[in-house]
């Protein structure tokens, strides 16, 4: 398999993913678990972002066709101390039923513990837990806690769209061509790259369609001279991971700015807007590429939306690119 093949394996299988046929945990020959008659310290962390995504479900599933269902399961680690399962399906006998009075009024009759080492849950990937699994049945995510509420829904909905990506999305043709490191490093490539950057900004700020459409036709302009003298093997490299991981980006972005219910939701441009602007570490090309898709492919949504495309998701979601879909856009006016 070529440096090239090795990447775009990786987009697809980024988190470790159980197989899908494993059977049910091996019963534990411990004693039951007690009782729960408190949250804890470990579990405590979990309760508001798992709150907060129960909160969310009905909003997160108009985002995207066919993307987490109505009682769409998910699980939130405090590695190495507990897991907590939100489903309303009980899972296995590890798991314990956490009391309704300890919990926020979203994850009653719906929260579930195991503490300690979880059975096909521990990762080699040094972050705690593995992303998808399956522990009763319907597939979930597994995400270890993150410092920041925002943080956890965040990159927790950015995963499972991730799964769902394995599932409904069209997979891209297998390219025999190695990655071309040397088309990549070229100081013109990293320079165009950046104006690209800052036009998509530019098009985000936007306060008016003929000053987006006219922010975009020169965005355009400069990924065309960029790609005009870019190895095949780096635009398809590229592309496929604008698709893969700008569309998880977006998806995450728009959850992270419902908020909490109790203020006003940031705008979803604020975080990819970030993105774009972070400087990025060009030392190593490929790694600079999968780092800068995230900021460009969630970027080009939004101005797909703000455009008025109405089936763009279902055409990415077919195996079109999300440069396609926006250069037709113009294209079309």
């Amino acid at each position: 398999m070529t440096s090239a093949n090795r990447r775009r394996t990786y987009a697809w299988t980024a988190a470790i993913v159980l197989a899908a046929g494993c059977g049910a945990l091996p019963p534990r020959t411990e004693s039951p678990p007690p009782a729960v008659v408190s949250a804890d310290s470990a579990v405590q962390p979990l309760l508001e972002p798992a709150a907060r995504l129960v909160m969310a479900s009905p909003a997160i599933s108009r985002i995207w066709p066919g993307f987490w269902p109505p009682g769409q399961p998910f699980g939130i680690a405090n590695p190495h101390k507990v897991v907590l399962v939100v489903s309303e399906v009980a899972p296995e006998s590890l798991f314990t039923a956490l009391p309704p009075r300890v919990l926020p009024r979203a994850l009653r009759g719906r929260a579930y513990v195991a503490y300690g080492e979880v059975p096909r849950l521990n990762s080699a990937r040094g972050i705690g837990f593995d992303l998808r699994t399956r522990l009763m049945g319907p597939e979930m995510t597994v995400l270890p806690v993150r410092d920041e509420v925002e943080s956890t829904v965040e990159v927790l909905v950015h995963e499972s769209f991730h799964a769902f990506q394995l599932r409904a999305f069209a997979r891209p043709e297998r390219q025999d061509d190695a990655f071309d490191r040397a088309s990549a490093a070229r100081p013109e490539f990293a320079s165009l790259v950046e104006s690209e950057r800052r036009l998509l900004v530019a098009a985000l700020d936007a306060p008016g369609r003929d000053s987006l459409e006219r922010v975009v036709r020169s965005y355009l302009a400069v990924r065309a001279r960029r790609y005009a003298s870019t190895a095949e093997s780096v635009r398809a490299e590229e592309l496929h991971l604008e698709r893969i991981e700008g569309s998880a980006q977006y998806v995450g972005s728009i959850v992270a700015a419902l908020g909490d219910g109790r203020r006003r939701p940031e705008p979803i441009a604020a975080a990819v807007r970030e993105h774009l602007t972070t400087e990025i570490d060009a030392s190593d090309p490929g790694w600079a590429i999968r780092v800068r898709s995230y900021g460009t492919g969630a970027a080009i949504a939004i101005l797909l939306d703000r455009l008025n495309v109405s089936d763009w998701k279902q055409r990415l979601q077919a195996g079109e690119t999300f440069h396609d879909l926006l250069s037709r856009a113009l294209a079309e006016r």
